[in-house]
């Protein structure tokens, strides 16, 4: 719908551009937008070249990938700034007598030394201010479907059921907290 008024900016981007990268021969064949430039075009692929993988013979993978539980490949330098000590589980709105609703994160702890405030200062560094968690739960375990997928409906309705019973028995509740056991 809006192409012709778009197409305008496109046209003077391609035409200016020294080069342009696309991620597929296929991709470059297909695109008319790209036809009068395809010159211009270079092809990087999304992903590894096979090619230039080392050989690793059978012997070597034997005892990989063994027991059960997540795992998790990634690929590319293992930093202490990309979270691999923690995976958060999963994270729901939590409601919040102020905000509506504060994002919370349910979290199976890999590392014992792993602290709630820890995690929260981490978010803190990373996150926009309304996406910054503001609190914490360790759990065992992550309510899931039978194909794997977090029942996050689940963890709001013990969420609603934990907050009614805390109002009954006391003042409302509190924002901004960690749990930690």
């Amino acid at each position: 719908m809006g192409y012709p008024h778009y197409f305008i900016f496109e046209r003077a981007v391609l035409e200016g551009a020294e080069g342009i990268i696309v991620t597929s021969p296929q991709y470059l064949e297909a695109s008319k937008a790209l036809s009068p430039w395809s010159e211009k075009c270079h092809v990087i692929p999304l992903g590894v070249d096979p090619e230039r993988l080392p050989e690793v013979s059978e012997a070597e993978t034997q005892g990989l990938w063994q027991g059960d539980g997540l795992r998790i490949l990634a690929v590319g330098r293992l930093s202490y700034y990309k979270g691999f000590e923690t995976l958060v589980s999963a994270v729901i709105g939590k409601p919040d007598l102020e905000a509506g609703e504060v994002p919370k994160a349910f979290v199976v702890r890999k590392e014992p030394t792993l602290t709630a405030d820890s995690l929260l200062g981490w978010a803190r560094g990373r996150l926009a201010g309304y996406k910054t968690l503001h609190e914490v739960e360790f759990v065992d375990s992550i309510p899931k479907t039978a194909s794997g997928k977090i029942l996050r409906r689940v963890l709001r309705e013990q969420e609603r059921k934990r907050l009614t019973s805390s109002a009954l028995a006391g003042p409302a509740f509190e924002t901004g907290s960690s749990s930690s056991p």
